[in-house]
This record gives structure tokens, sequence and C-alpha cells, in this order.
């Protein structure tokens, strides 16, 4: 499954948004009261995104092996310049047209 066949818009525009290193437009989905976990562990989504995507990190996602939950959890393949490739999950809560929370975390199974 390539990112253009996802199909919640917002979920896609994200997943976009990383793979274009396109920090502005990451940033402009989320709701300013946004939270993030990695891993269970509360982060800043913005100072998150700045290090494990956009910075030293420049994390991509490499393949999309599903989704669930009507396009809101997306499993996948993440590569990391610092911790190298394994694979992901990415749930994200929508409200309106902006992201208010992501979930994100390694799959371990």
């Amino acid at each position: 499954m390539s990112i253009d066949e996802l199909s919640h818009p917002i979920v896609k525009a994200a997943l976009t948004a990383i793979n274009q290193n396109d920090r502005a437009a990451w940033q402009a989905l989320f709701a300013s009261n946004a939270t993030l976990t990695d891993d269970g562990n509360p982060r800043p989504y913005m100072k998150w995104a700045d290090t494990e995507i956009f910075g030293k990190g420049n994390g991509r996602i490499s393949t999309i092996d599903s989704e669930e939950a009507d396009g809101l959890t997306v499993n996948a393949v993440f590569h990391s310049a610092v911790w190298g490739e394994f694979k992901t999950f990415w749930k994200f809560e929508v409200q309106g047209d902006q992201i208010t929370r992501l979930d994100v975390g390694q799959i371990t199974a």
C-alpha cells in the first residue's frame, strides 16, 4: 500500500508531509493543544518531529503494511537515519481537519 492509497485525508496529508520533509505542512495539520506519545511516553509533538522526522532522524515512511480504524491507524515501516528501519504504528485522533492526538510506537510482535 502507498501513502496515496490511504483512506483518511488528514492521515494521508500527515504521512505525505513526513515523506516530503515538509515541516510547515506537518505543523499545520495539528491542533495547538495536540498531544503525542512515542512508545507510550508523552512528547511535545513539534519537538519530537523536529528530532525524529525533520532533524537528525530524517524519518521517512518506507512502506505501509496496513490501515485500520477507518484509516486513523497506520502500520508501517519507518526509516530513521539514527535508528534504522523498524515496524511502527501511527494512531491518529482527528477532530474536524486537525490532529488532536498522535500515538506512535514500535511494533514488537
